[in-house]
């Protein structure tokens, strides 16, 4: 299996490591297993880089039951990851966070990211997602074709308020959407953040070419790719991941 990372953080930012996207992928071969996931800290949250990196930390150390259970409420597992990572979250940010008034009310509101996340074995590949990260189902051809968008399937399903994971335990648990892709070998996982997601779906609708960048593409040509359509306009300007998982023995 064939792994990839690559990500870029929007112009503004000073360095690399002030991005608020994670990601990662963990592969057994001998077992034909791998997780892969992507974290995208929600920009007006407090220390939202931080969470994203538990929810892909915890998603490797502390595994998710999966086939999900009839009704999403019942998911003892995952209830129990999220009040883990909110738990943790909490503790790591107090350390970090200051004294003065509004940075400990910034702290009492907690932080909040979307994720989306694979579990492959073999041939099957479950996937849940919270908020508006993406994964893809590629299979590459002659002509390179998306089996599967999720939780989204067009770029017009984006917008600026979508549902969360949050570190408030006062809160409601917002339940992750789950589905089941069958793999052939050599499909491609692509995990990918909010933004660069709309943009694929979108190039997707007048240029189905894009789906061979996404299982090709180079950590250049991806910077080449980000910089050209944020300047473009047809790409949002902000903190932006793609993961690559090449299952099977390929074609």
């Amino acid at each position: 299996m064939d792994t990839a990372l690559f990500i870029a953080p929007k112009t503004d930012r000073t360095s690399l490591l002030s991005a608020e996207d994670r990601g990662g992928v963990c592969v057994d071969p001998k077992r034909g297993r791998a997780r892969l996931v992507v974290a995208d800290g929600a920009g007006t949250s407090h220390r939202s880089g931080l969470l994203a990196e538990l929810i892909v930390a915890s998603f490797f150390a502390e595994p998710i039951d999966a086939p999900p259970p009839v009704s999403a409420g019942d998911n003892a597992s995952y209830y129990r990851w999220h009040r883990r990572i909110s738990e943790q979250w909490t503790e790591l940010a107090q350390v970090e966070t200051g004294t003065e008034w509004y940075q400990q009310q910034n702290l009492g509101r907690g932080s909040a990211a979307a994720f989306a996340a694979a579990i492959v074995e073999a041939d099957r590949c479950w996937c849940l997602a919270v908020g508006d990260c993406c994964l893809f189902q590629v299979r590459p051809g002659a002509n390179h074709a998306c089996v599967a968008s999720f939780p989204m399937s067009s770029w017009a399903a984006f917008n600026t308020t979508p549902e969360l994971f949050q570190t408030d335990l006062d809160r409601p648990v917002i339940w992750p959407r789950w589905t089941h892709l069958d793999l052939e070998p050599g499909d491609v996982i692509v995990g990918a953040s909010d933004g660069i997601a709309e943009w694929v779906l979108a190039a997707a609708v007048q240029n189905p070419e894009v789906w061979r960048l996404l299982v090709e593409m180079s950590a250049a040509d991806f910077q080449d790719v980000v910089a050209k359509e944020r300047e473009a306009g047809t790409m949002v300007d902000d903190d932006t991941i793609v993961v690559r998982l090449v299952t099977g023995t390929g074609r």
